[in-house]
């Protein structure tokens, strides 16, 4: 039979959840700026690359600072838990976009290339076309040459559309189409979290995976 067919789109939500999840979010902008944002990041490096931040701006002055890990939305988002659901049928996988050239964050990098891991981020740069080649080389970029497999060994989502959670109709289903998603959001991942045996499982199969890759 037939693929059954992709969700129905759901419509933007507000970024106020997105404040109201960051500590002291509204409390700081709204004194600082009267509600006047400048600027919003949603992996800002000023801790790290690999512990990055949310980051939001008022008025040109930093109002808050959150390291994701610690921030509600943001394990949402990183659970796919609010992902549009093309994502997760998306047409684009394996260099299907027709674009020339792929810009991503090389996650793994570390693996591969310890010597140019320095925690500040590295942009994974794939030529997709022969015709792009000659202003990638051209470009006053310091380029690194690595292979597609070592590009992909941390990067699935080059070749493979998120998986589609099966708590995600939870999390919908609790939220409801307005107000707080905080508390639904922490209530769907609890309801996520692994046993210790799928935590075991999970360990091994990614030190598997590393040991493959090598």
């Amino acid at each position: 039979p037939p693929p059954p067919p992709p969700p129905p789109p759901l419509a933007p939500r507000s970024l106020q959840p997105l404040l109201d999840s960051v500590s002291w979010a509204g409390l700081c902008v709204y004194e600082i700026g009267g509600g006047g944002i400048s600027r919003i990041s949603m992996r800002d490096k000023s801790t790290g690359w690999a512990d990055y931040s949310i980051r939001i701006d008022a008025n040109g002055r930093n109002a808050v600072c959150e390291p994701a890990a610690r921030n509600v939305y943001m394990r949402g988002f990183l659970a796919d838990l609010y992902l549009r659901p093309i994502c997760h049928v998306c047409p684009a996988k394996s260099g299907r976009s027709g674009s020339d050239l792929t810009l991503g964050d090389f996650w793994g990098i570390a693996d591969c290339a310890p010597e140019i891991a320095d925690d500040k981020g590295i942009t994974l740069l794939m030529v997709n076309t022969p015709r792009s080649a000659p202003f990638v080389e051209a470009a006053p970029l310091d380029l690194h040459l690595r292979t597609y497999a070592q590009a992909i060994a941390r990067n699935p989502a080059i070749r493979a559309s998120a998986r589609r959670p099966k708590k995600r109709p939870l999390f919908w289903k609790e939220a409801g189409p307005a107000g707080d998603i905080t508390a639904p959001i922490e209530r769907t991942l609890d309801a996520m979290r692994p046993s210790r045996i799928e935590r075991v499982f999970l360990s091994l199969r990614y030190r598997i995976g590393k040991i493959m890759h090598r």
